[in-house]
């Protein structure tokens, strides 16, 4: 899945005054991996930013 920005957006900043215009970036690309090595192994051999688990409060 390929994100792109919209041309036609009105324009906005971050934060709200005197911040850098958004979006930040140009395109965002997602892909689906199906593949026997877990998820978690990856993320723990540095092929991902983030584990895709949230700590849970207790």
């Amino acid at each position: 899945m390929v994100l792109e920005k919209n041309p036609n957006f009105h324009g906005e900043t971050y934060p709200s005054e005197g911040g850098k215009p958004l979006p930040f970036i140009d395109k965002a690309i997602y892909s689906f991996e199906k593949e026997s090595i877990p998820y978690w192994n990856k993320f723990l051999q540095g092929y991902y930013d983030t584990s895709s688990l949230s700590r849970l409060e207790g």
